[in-house]
């Protein structure tokens, strides 16, 4: 006998005990066709995972192991150009060559016509600031209105 029958003869007894303590009589084709419509709707069964060896477990561990002594210590290895050896030699200060008074010039006219486009931007978005307050005190009003009973309650 499956599991699915003892199921389903579970639920016919359960079935025919509330009918009889109800005082209505059982249905067995009723039930059978229910019982035929639960089957063909029931999702299948879940197929189950296979289980991972033993040793691919062991050395996933052995490579965890492994790699947190190295990672920790790549992690607080020395960084910079205190690094015996390593980077490069840092550039004389006579090969860099120094901005032209043209650059100058031009970062300070960048530079004031950047502080007077934000001084404009500014002025307009304080102006406009509370622009639409009345029209949204106005119908936060009427929502919170509309929401108020008009009259008292009917108690009976």
């Amino acid at each position: 006998m499956s599991s699915v029958s003892r199921t389903d003869q579970r639920i016919a007894q359960a079935a025919r005990r509330d009918a009889e303590r109800d005082g209505r009589s059982f249905s067995e084709p009723l039930h059978e066709r229910v019982m035929a419509g639960v089957r063909v709707a029931a999702p299948p069964a879940p197929i189950p995972l296979r289980r991972s060896p033993l040793w691919l477990t062991a050395v996933a561990a052995a490579l965890v192991l492994a790699a947190v002594p190295v990672l920790t210590y790549w992690m607080h290895r020395p960084h910079g150009p205190q690094e015996a050896g390593k980077g490069h030699a840092p550039i004389p200060a006579a090969t860099i060559p120094s901005p032209s008074p043209q650059a100058y010039a031009l970062l300070d006219t960048a530079s004031r016509e950047l502080r007077q486009r934000a001084a404009q931007w500014q002025g307009a978005l304080a102006e406009n600031q509370w622009a639409g307050l009345d029209h949204d005190l106005k119908n936060a009003a009427q929502f919170l209105l509309g929401r108020l009973p008009t009259s008292p309650p009917d108690h009976p």
